[in-house]
């Protein structure tokens, strides 16, 4: 009993301890001669960065709203600009004036029945911002309400830093899946 009081005591004294010893490095780090070398030479150097800029808007909507396993149906993605949401990811949603179609937009659809069950497609969006991705819902598949996450890519820039705008949109009950 004594030996885990003292151990219990040990660890909480453990979790003050971490959090000042990190800061402490952190100041010394920064106060430190060396750092303004270091500093100085990210200026000039390429951090492999990538800005991540939610910029497109992406919608989904299956030929079939009910399919069984191995049935083939098509689903037709738009992707345009600007998002329905703000491009730096922190959540504020609104409803722009106008749309723009967003040509060669590297598209992906995933599909999700059950526990088992994920099937997937990718595609490449045309001037109209539009494909059309052709599914097969797998022999093997659960039945159930299907889970789906239509997602579109573009990289604008490619090199120091990398710059890439993308979007998704979630469906919870893309299709169902019956047997």
């Amino acid at each position: 009993m004594e030996k885990n009081l003292l151990f219990m005591t040990r660890l909480q004294s453990m979790k003050l301890f971490a959090p000042m010893a990190a800061l402490a490095l952190v100041g010394s780090l920064l106060a430190s001669p060396a750092s303004a070398d270091v500093a100085g030479a990210s200026r000039t150097a390429c951090s492999s960065g990538v800005l991540v800029l939610r910029s497109l808007h992406v919608v989904a909507e299956p030929s079939k709203k009910i399919v069984k396993p191995g049935e083939k149906f098509t689903v037709d993605v738009t992707v345009t600009r600007p998002a329905h949401e703000d491009p730096v990811g922190q959540g504020i949603e609104f409803e722009p004036p106008a749309a723009v179609p967003a040509e060669d937009v590297t598209v992906g659809l995933s599909v999700w029945v059950g526990e088992r069950t994920y099937f997937w497609q990718v595609g490449l969006t045309d001037a109209d911002g539009k494909d059309t991705l052709k599914l097969k819902v797998p022999r093997n598949a659960e039945a159930g309400e299907a889970l789906a996450s239509a997602s579109g890519r573009h990289w604008i820039k490619s090199d120091c830093p990398d710059i890439l705008e993308d979007g998704y949109t979630n469906y919870l009950n893309f299709v169902t899946v019956i047997r």
